[in-house]
């Protein structure tokens, strides 16, 4: 991971990430029965956009955090809670607002 992230930065894994996911999910929008072996190679993208999405995640969360921790010994304020608020905040919003949002938009647009 540390190779890519040279390579791409943080905002260049996310994008590539998000890039292979839209290509995942438009191409289970173009299955049918009689390409319905092409789920396999769609679902090999899966490994690969979640590795490149958490990697960044957890690179810009230490970037963060050491940022933080830098202001607060400059400042001499006492030692926050970010190594763990950080983290926490983007599991939250991955696991709940973007799934209940997806979820929500996604059956809305089925629906429709």
């Amino acid at each position: 991971a540390e190779h890519i992230l040279r390579w791409f930065g943080h905002d260049g894994m996310l994008a590539v990430s998000m890039i292979c996911f839209f290509g995942r999910v438009y191409g289970y929008t173009l299955l049918t029965p009689s390409t319905k072996y092409l789920i396999l190679p769609l679902e090999a993208t899966h490994g690969f956009t979640f590795a490149l999405f958490w990697s960044a995640s957890a690179d810009v969360t230490k970037a963060l955090i050491d940022r933080q921790k830098q202001r607060e010994q400059s400042s001499s304020s006492s030692p926050g809670t970010w190594n763990t608020a950080i983290p926490m905040v983007i599991g939250a919003m991955y696991s709940s607002v973007g799934v209940g949002l997806g979820s929500t938009l996604g059956g809305y647009g089925m629906h429709h």
